[in-house]
């Protein structure tokens, strides 16, 4: 007996000496970047390193504005896309100083005027170049479309709204829409500004949100049943210090090769630009008739981006170093050769720009959504004619 009673002392000291130690390991490794801090970095964080930002590309933003808004805009994605009925996702609501959405994720519309009663309401639809990925919200394309209507119609009360969200396409655009028909938010004007993610989503001949593979694998292991939870050590201070010792000897172990919630990817060989541009005037159908029977004004824009643009001038280019794939030629081809009054087609807007567009992969500076909003705002003609003959043409 009295064995059993020493190898079980021997046992439960041995293992409250293993939990002493550990807890002392956790306290000091706690404590001592407390007492003896280390040098202040004197570079901005790893996720403002993004080698597609392009700080040398923006034109009316100060260095410190960047920055902030860089931060701001990091805080954002840190947040996360919040759950929306039909759409899937929406962005989540964010304060800051330069970069704002409310309670249902809409970017901040800047306007020069006080508010007004009744005014003619915009909507304008799109994913984040619309939203206003890269610049503040005075620099977003409805904020400088708001800008551009208010100079050309200094009499008439105007709200712009901003109705873009990360990843949209033309079809989440339509439900978006539809939604707000039936919740009576029936806007005077409605444009559409797609281009660049109908055709990346839509040339993999699927016509579904992003993050849909992310959900659809959500309800595999629901039906899978209950798993065995992981447990997460990452927060105890002796594992933060093994593994900044571990990333100081051997370097951080290598990105995955794709995140979690990314479609599956398919390769570029089996994408076809024809099947976004066939998609694309579907929907354009199915808004035409909507508008009609709401008595909405709408229009289509269908945009310009980096693949008819001169790379030298965009380090950021998805495709720097290799060729575009053809799926891009292919469906913007396919909407180019398309002709209908209310379609704007600006895909060929950069092919003779000879100047810094993108202040990252595909979002574009300050000056150029001012530009591609004063093209925009010549298709919103609120004094018939007025806007016709300002483009020098006959309606």
């Amino acid at each position: 007996m009295n064995r059993w009673v020493r190898a079980y002392t021997f046992v439960a000291v041995q293992l409250l000496n293993t939990l002493l130690v550990f807890a002392a390991l956790n306290v000091a490794a706690a404590v001592v970047p407390l007492v003896f801090p280390g040098p202040r970095p004197t570079s901005p964080p790893a996720a403002l390193e993004d080698p597609s930002v392009d700080r040398s590309a923006y034109t009316a933003m100060s260095p410190a504005q960047v920055q902030r808004f860089l931060e701001e805009q990091s805080g954002l994605q840190a947040a996360g896309f919040q759950y929306e009925p039909w759409v899937l996702f929406r962005n989540p609501e964010y304060h800051g100083q330069l970069l704002n959405t409310d309670a249902r994720g809409l970017r901040r519309t800047v306007t020069s005027r006080p508010a007004c009663p009744n005014p003619l309401r915009i909507f304008v639809f799109g994913g984040s170049t619309t939203f206003g990925y890269g610049v503040a919200d005075e620099y977003t394309l409805p904020s400088r479309l708001q800008a551009h209507l208010e100079r050309r119609y200094p009499s008439r009360c105007l709200q712009v709204s901003n109705y873009g969200q990360g990843y949209f396409f033309s079809s989440q655009e339509l439900l978006q829409f539809v939604n707000l028909l039936k919740d009576g938010q029936a806007p005077d004007w409605a444009v559409f500004v797609d281009g660049a993610n109908d055709t990346y989503q839509m040339s993999a001949q699927r016509d579904v949100p992003y993050f849909s593979d992310a959900v659809r694998s959500l309800w595999q292991m629901r039906n899978r049943g209950p798993v065995s939870p992981r447990v997460d050590w990452s927060w105890l201070p002796a594992v933060q210090a093994a593994t900044a010792i571990r990333d100081r000897f051997l370097g951080p172990p290598p990105p995955p090769r794709r995140r979690p919630d990314d479609p599956v990817p398919v390769p570029d060989s089996e994408r076809s630009g024809q099947y976004v541009a066939a998609r694309y005037r579907q929907n354009v159908r199915i808004a035409r008739t909507l508008c009609t029977e709401y008595r909405v004004k709408c229009r289509f824009v269908w945009q310009p981006t980096f693949f008819d643009y001169d790379r030298t001038l965009h380090p950021g280019s998805p495709y720097r170093g290799r060729a575009v794939p053809r799926f891009w030629a292919e469906a913007y081809d396919g909407i180019r050769q398309w002709r209908a009054d209310d379609v704007l087609y600006l895909g060929d807007m950069f092919r003779t720009v000879r100047e810094k567009v993108f202040v990252d992969n595909v979002h574009y500076n300050e000056k150029w959504t001012g530009e591609i909003a004063a093209r925009i705002a010549d298709l919103i003609d609120l004094e018939p004619g007025a806007a016709a003959s300002r483009r020098g043409v006959s309606r």
